[in-house]
């Protein structure tokens, strides 16, 4: 997979409604949006399964090469339904399960097939506020980003590692 640079991610992802951005390699056209809400299971202290439930609406783009990446604006991440117990996850599992669920979304919609391995983009730096569903999310900086990569496996999504893009340094990983 092409590596997006993280200013060029940026500005898809601010984007909104805008139909084109410019890449350094190219072009990607923003094809979709996914209105993705996910279950969150949390435990309480009698290990009793609490589900919570957390949303957020995460693009789909088409880069000028054909390849389908999906990207996401952590500030607009809500947890919907729940409790205090969502306190308990962290910051980086609850961005796994939306990305997860959007890569599971776009499969089913057709934007991507079952055993691709799809990217999620989101900020990389990312502060937490508040507790429960008044948790809410702010971006120290919008050009560090770290895509999440998936795809599916017998209906399940399968995490394979991440890659980060930084204005600082660049990573990889893979698991």
């Amino acid at each position: 997979m092409k590596l997006l640079t993280a200013c060029c991610l940026s500005a898809l992802l601010f984007a909104g409604s805008a139909a084109m951005a410019q890449t350094s390699s190219g072009s990607m056209t923003k094809i979709g949006t996914i209105t993705v809400n996910t279950t969150v299971v949390t435990y309480d202290a009698n290990a009793t399964a609490r589900k919570q439930s957390v949303g957020n609406e995460v693009g789909v783009f088409r880069t000028s090469g054909g390849q389908v990446v999906y990207g996401m604006t952590a500030s607009t991440i809500s947890v919907v339904a729940g409790d205090a117990s969502i306190d308990n996850v962290s910051t980086s599992d609850i961005l796994n399960a939306v990305s997860a669920e959007a890569v599971r979304q776009g499969n089913a919609l057709g934007y991507t097939a079952g055993t691709t391995q799809t990217a999620v983009w989101c900020e990389s730096y990312v502060a937490r506020n508040g507790s429960g569903t008044n948790t809410s999310f702010s971006v120290y900086s919008p050009d560090d980003q770290t895509g999440r990569q998936f795809y599916l496996s017998n209906g399940s999504t399968v995490y394979t590692g991440s890659t980060t893009t930084s204005t600082q340094q660049s990573s990889s990983s893979v698991y």
